[in-house]
C-alpha cells in the first residue's frame, strides 16, 4: 500500500514538474540563446484627452523614437464639443509626423465607426477590432459577450472598414488583441483569424513575462498569424523599477523575436512612462535596437 501511495505521488510530482518546465523552459532558453540581429519597433499607448498639450506630447513620443500611436475611439457628433475639438487638435499634428495610428473600436463605438472614418480614417493604419474579446463584459459586471454577440460587432467593425477602405482606396490593417486567458475562448482566436492582418497578445507583470513564449506558441499555433505585443508595461511608482523592468522585457521580446511591442502608455498613474526614467532609458533602447526608418 505504501509503495503504490509512493508510486503515485512520485508520479505527480513529476507531471506537475513537466508542465511547469513546459511553461517556463522557453523563457529561460530565450534567455540563453537570443535570436540574433533582430530589430523591434516600439508603439505607445496615448490618450489625448488626458493631455495637457497635445503638441508637445506629439514631439516628445517621435523624439523618443516611438513609430505607432494607438488610442481610444473618442467621438461626438457635436463639432464643438471637447471630445470633437480635442480629437482634431490631435489629427491635425500628427499628420506632421510619420506615425502610424491604431484605432481602438469597442462595442459602443462601433455605431460612430463610419462617420470617424469620413473625418479621420486617411490617418489611421490599424483598425483593433474590440479589445481583448475574451474578456468583453457585457450588461452587468462579470457577465461575458456570448460568442454570437461578439461575432456580429467583430463582423459590423470588419465590413466598415472594408467598405471605408474600398470606397477611398485605403489600406487600413485590421487586428485584435488577446490576453492568456484566451486560452479558455480559443475559438475566438480561430474566428478573429479569419479577417485579421495580424493579432496582438497583451503582457503584463513579471510573471506574464516569464509565461510569454508559452502563451505566445499557443496563439500562433492556434491562429496562424502574425503574433506583436500590443500592450506592455506595469504599474510602479518606482521609477527605476518600472524603468528596469519595461528594459527587460524589451530585451527578452527582441531576443525571442518579437518585431513589434507597444507600451501602455505614455501618460498616467503607475504605468505611465513620460518623464520618467523608463521615456528616457526606452528613448537609448530605440536608438540601438528598433529599425531605422
Amino acid at each position: 500500500m505504501l509503495t503504490k501511495l509512493v508510486k503515485h505521488l512520485t508520479l505527480t510530482i513529476s507531471m506537475i514538474c513537466m508542465v511547469f518546465f513546459n511553461l517556463l523552459a522557453p523563457y529561460y532558453l530565450t534567455n540563453i540563446f537570443p535570436k540574433k540581429g533582430n530589430k523591434m519597433t516600439l508603439g505607445i499607448q496615448y490618450n489625448y484627452m488626458i493631455a495637457s498639450d497635445v503638441g508637445v506630447d506629439l514631439q516628445q513620443i517621435n523624439q523618443t523614437g516611438f513609430k505607432v500611436i494607438r488610442i481610444n475611439f473618442f467621438y461626438d457628433s457635436n463639432p464643438t464639443s471637447i471630445i470633437s475639438n480635442r480629437t482634431f487638435l490631435f489629427y491635425r499634428v500628427v499628420q506632421y509626423y510619420n506615425f502610424k495610428i491604431a484605432l481602438i473600436v469597442g462595442p459602443n463605438d462601433v455605431e460612430f465607426l463610419d462617420e470617424y472614418l469620413s473625418s479621420w480614417g486617411k490617418y489611421i493604419s490599424y483598425v483593433q477590432v474590440l479589445n481583448e474579446p475574451e474578456l468583453l463584459t457585457s450588461w452587468a459586471p462579470g457577465a461575458f459577450y456570448l460568442d454570437e454577440e461578439i461575432f456580429t460587432l467583430a463582423r459590423t467593425i470588419v465590413e466598415k472598414v472594408r467598405a471605408y477602405n474600398s470606397a477611398y482606396n485605403s489600406t487600413i490593417k485590421l487586428y485584435t488583441n488577446f490576453s492568456p486567458a484566451f486560452l479558455i475562448r480559443a475559438n475566438l482566436v480561430k474566428f478573429f483569424a479569419n479577417f485579421t492582418d495580424f493579432l496582438g497578445l497583451d503582457v503584463y507583470m513579471d510573471s506574464g513575462l516569464k509565461f510569454m513564449p508559452f502563451i505566445y506558441n499557443m496563439l500562433q499555433k492556434i491562429s496562424g498569424k502574425r503574433i506583436i505585443i500590443t500592450e506592455f508595461g506595469i504599474s510602479e511608482k518606482d521609477d527605476v523599477r518600472q524603468a528596469d523592468f519595461i528594459i527587460s522585457g524589451l530585451n527578452f521580446f527582441k531576443n525571442f523575436g518579437i518585431e513589434e511591442c507597444w507600451i501602455f502608455y505614455w501618460e498616467g498613474e503607475g504605468y505611465g512612462i513620460k518623464d520618467r526614467l523608463a521615456q528616457e532609458k526606452i528613448k537609448e533602447w530605440i536608438m540601438l535596437n528598433s529599425p531605422r526608418t
